[in-house]
């Protein structure tokens, strides 16, 4: 379907869980957070064409001619372990280079050509050893390649249509050259008819960008239906039919939606757009030579618009085409061999919408910590007891408690004993110290007995205006009372 990936999406086709894709395999590229790095899977060639028939299986041509596929163990195209050796299927050595792969009926039929003009065919691609056919026609149709050794109108990308009820074979093909020209054909299968003429149609321009100064190539092409074909040229226009077969008969362009990609990057002498897939005729996905992934959902559309560029991968490798065989997943592959796998990179309803952020409430603030306060003093024999309360909240309160009294002094002769200096010189004279540890929300009485001094200036004056500090790091609350 597209000149280095050719889509395919089957409806019969076996789906994987891919959750357990995603937590065993993928891990994020730095560009973009769904997509995989770079997976080397045929190291030393190019990918040329790649078509995923299900979400275990893709099936990639390479520049030597050889096939390799994703279905080594079953854990699909995002493990390197899962990718077979290369496998020859084409001419070695023909100079030849495979330029599209499409499997519409999932592994029932798949089709390819190489820029030598064969075609190749299968009923069963995965059969070792390889059971796939072929026969020269398209520089026949096109003219190129031809024994003067020039290279003009060269077939460059290959779309089939899904097969109608009942077979395995597409229900047409569609290939288009690197001049904006476009033929179809209903037998793949053959080169020629009972008649000793072609099975396929002749070629017309089918792209209205085409110039005959500049002619336009059709790079990639994607049929989700009979009914809809979509195409890329090198100017980055989207061209679209809604009955590709009937407008080939009656030499009718295709309709171009105005450019979605004007201007993209090119690399390594290719196109901007590099390939389209389309899994559904809801949802195609284009990829171009900068990394950039563009989709709509409304590919049906007569007129530009709907197309996003939703990420931009890391275009060194030189991306080559794009696959997706659901709507959640893709596959891309690059000259250097390797493969990225993306899930649901491009659809506006999952991973790419701008997600709401969740209101979340504040958490509350944490309880204040525990305080100690003074319920009560009393005097004993042997001292004071202080009734302490500490607060519910973080902690406990612990600390210690001071008796204390203050003697007035005048002349160096002690006059007065109170609770607070209030003229002349005062000292400060602690009689009894002890210490706490409440648990928060308890109340607790608490001993301190008189110290020495205590003992002796109770004795000698019998009652006593003291003060009970309690501190509680460098929080102290404090009363006073008769001792």
């Amino acid at each position: 379907m597209t000149k280095a990936y050719q889509q395919d999406c089957s409806t019969r086709s076996i789906i994987v869980i891919v959750a357990t894709l995603i937590a065993t395999f993928l891990h994020a590229a730095t560009a973009a957070a769904d997509w995989t790095a770079p997976i080397p899977v045929d190291p030393g060639n190019s990918l040329e064409a790649v078509t995923c028939t299900s979400s275990a299986t893709c099936l990639a041509l390479d520049s030597a001619g050889n096939m390799i596929a994703s279905d080594a163990n079953g854990l699909g195209p995002a493990a390197p372990s899962a990718w077979t050796a290369p496998t020859p299927i084409g001419f070695v050595g023909n100079g030849g280079v495979f330029t599209a792969i499409s499997c519409p009926g999932g592994l029932t039929f798949c089709a390819a050509f190489d820029s030598n003009g064969n075609v190749f065919y299968s009923s069963d691609p995965l059969n070792q050893p390889p059971t796939w056919k072929t026969y020269a026609a398209l520089n026949e149709i096109f003219g190129g390649n031809t024994e003067s050794g020039e290279n003009t109108d060269q077939a460059d990308a290959l779309a089939c249509a899904p097969p109608n009820p009942g077979q395995s074979a597409p229900a047409f093909c569609l290939v288009a050259d690197t001049h904006g020209n476009l033929a179809y054909t209903t037998e793949i299968t053959s080169a020629r008819n009972e008649f000793g003429g072609l099975t396929w149609s002749p070629p017309y321009s089918a792209d209205p960008s085409w110039d005959e100064y500049e002619p336009t190539a059709i790079t990639s092409l994607s049929c989700p239906s009979a009914s809809l074909c979509l195409g890329t040229d090198k100017l980055g226009n989207i061209i679209e039919s809604t009955n590709p077969v009937g407008q080939a008969q009656n030499n009718e362009q295709w309709t171009v939606l105005s450019s979605i990609d004007a201007g993209a990057g090119s690399q390594n002498g290719s196109p901007g757009v590099r390939g389209i897939s389309c899994p559904s005729t809801t949802l195609c996905v284009a990829v171009d030579g900068s990394g950039n992934i563009l989709y709509t959902e409304s590919p049906a559309a007569t007129a530009q618009g709907g197309w996003t560029v939703v990420s931009s991968l890391n275009p060194e490798g030189g991306i080559t085409g794009i696959s997706c065989p659901t709507t959640t997943e893709c596959v891309i592959t690059d000259q250097g061999g390797d493969i990225q796998y993306g899930t649901a990179p491009f659809n506006s309803r999952a991973v790419l919408a701008s997600p709401v952020p969740a209101v979340v409430s504040p958490p509350p603030p944490p309880p204040p910590p525990a305080k100690s306060s003074i319920s009560r003093l009393s005097a004993t024999i042997h001292g004071a007891e202080v009734v302490i309360v500490c607060s519910s909240g973080t902690g406990g309160c612990a600390g210690s408690v001071t008796l204390s009294i203050t003697e007035k002094i005048i002349a160096s002769r002690v006059v007065a004993f109170t609770a607070k200096a209030k003229k002349a010189k005062a000292k400060i004279v602690v009689i009894g110290k002890a210490s706490f540890d409440i648990p928060g929300g308890t109340t607790k009485a608490i001993t301190v007995k008189y110290n020495k001094t205590g003992k002796a200036l109770l004795r000698r004056h019998h009652k006593l205006q003291g003060k009970v500090e309690v501190l509680q790091g460098a929080v102290a609350v404090s009363t006073t009372g008769r001792l």
